[in-house]
């Protein structure tokens, strides 16, 4: 066992649990604010879970601005249109409130209310680091998926192209986790998101980068997903379900701001902002497919998944327990109603080797942290079975 030196850093402060949403307030008067900046979506705004977050902070003799443009999968100029406001508004305190998009939305806005520049510029690779911290930001996640809430960086697209800005610097000053917040999701978004937290947690457990703590958050993010979210894809007002799925969706995120993600995201971005395709789609497309592709190397890891599940008997052997999780994982993709190849997907076939392309010319920061390389033949046979639907028999 190599007893090697480990580091961890996330959000500052944590708050999980049924009705944690109630705990912004006070939160915001912790941070001594005067005025907040809300960013969030038209779809929160329309559900009422912007309410949520207003009762909390009534009565706190607050000024409040609420930011309620973005878009799913956020391009720069979406970003450049919430800096712009911001930037008008002048607020002590952000909150990105809503799913992966307004959260990410937020974090960037956060670090360039007190960092020089354009936003463009901290777009990586190479990405450059922000001089100084931004302003305070409390994220609340309303799906269970992303993790946004827990990670160091935000999704940006650029002419078309998924690209990253990331720095250790853009954790969260708080963020607040509460179930009670995904009761409304829809079961569409209930099976993206829930698939984008499985996504997370495996990519993780398998890159070379784990340690002790991202093994031990991903590991129990997969058995949680498995065990819950058919349960709440089923029924949207199990509690119990959606609570477990936020735990997931947390840890999945702890993790990945530990190993980051692999091959699995870097073949979704090799396709997903040219078809405006959802992130956790285009993650659960690729998933079971980089499964197979790193198999060679991760028998082990993916058979003590496949029994720490449940899904085989501890008796199973490696190989026959690995190759039955990465089934498993492509049964629940489908039993949920997502796509499960390309070609379900409407991308043609003669795009492939453009996106092997991208794959090795964008993406290697991505990828890098699997534990395979990128071998021609192999990829090329990896996204001829991901168009066609069809795993390794």
């Amino acid at each position: 066992m190599m007893l090697r030196i480990e580091t961890f850093q996330n959000v500052r402060k944590h708050i999980f649990g049924l009705n944690a949403v109630d705990k912004v307030g006070d939160e915001v008067s912790n941070l001594k604010a005067g005025k907040v900046l809300i960013i969030t979506d038209k779809g929160i705004v329309k559900s009422k879970l912007l309410n949520r977050v207003m009762d909390s902070l009534g009565g706190k003799s607050l000024e409040i601005a609420v930011f309620d443009e973005v878009k799913p999968e956020p391009t720069l100029e979406s970003y450049e249109e919430a800096l712009l406001f911001a930037k008008r508004e002048k607020p002590d305190v952000i909150i990105g409130l809503g799913g992966g998009s307004s959260m990410d939305t937020a974090k960037t806005i956060s670090m360039m209310m007190s960092n020089p520049g354009e936003i463009k510029q901290y777009v990586g690779p190479p990405f450059e680091t922000f001089k100084k911290e931004g302003i305070p930001r409390i994220l609340i996640p309303t799906t269970a998926g992303t993790g946004s809430e827990c990670t160091q960086g935000s999704v940006i697209i650029v002419d078309s192209a998924k690209r990253d800005i990331a720095d250790s610097k853009m954790f969260a000053t708080v963020a607040i986790v509460d179930p009670m917040m995904t009761l409304s999701m829809p079961r569409r978004l209930t099976a993206i998101t829930g698939i984008d937290a499985l996504a997370h947690a495996m990519e993780s457990f398998l890159s070379w980068k784990t340690t002790k703590l991202s093994y031990m958050f991903a590991l129990e993010a997969i058995k949680l997903v498995f065990k819950y979210l058919r349960r709440a894809y089923r029924d949207g007002k199990d509690l119990e379900a959606r609570y477990y799925m936020s735990l997931a969706s947390t840890l999945a995120g702890m993790a990945i701001s530990v190993t980051s993600t692999n091959l699995g995201h870097a073949i979704a971005y090799t396709f997903a902002g040219w078809h405006k395709l959802p992130h956790g789609l285009s993650c659960g497309i690729a998933l079971p497919y980089i499964m197979e592709y790193y198999l060679p190397a991760v028998v082990d890891k993916l058979a003590t998944i496949a029994k720490e599940v449940g899904i085989v008997p501890a008796e199973t052997p490696e190989r026959e327990a690995a190759t039955t999780l990465i089934k498993s994982v492509h049964q629940l993709i489908k039993d949920l109603g997502l796509y499960t190849s390309l070609k379900e997907a409407g991308i043609p076939e003669d795009e492939i080797p453009e996106m092997i392309n991208r794959l090795t010319s964008l993406y290697e920061y991505i990828w890098e942290g699997g534990p395979l390389p990128i071998i021609e033949d192999r990829i090329q046979t990896t996204y001829r079975r991901m168009w066609e639907g069809k795993l390794i028999e």
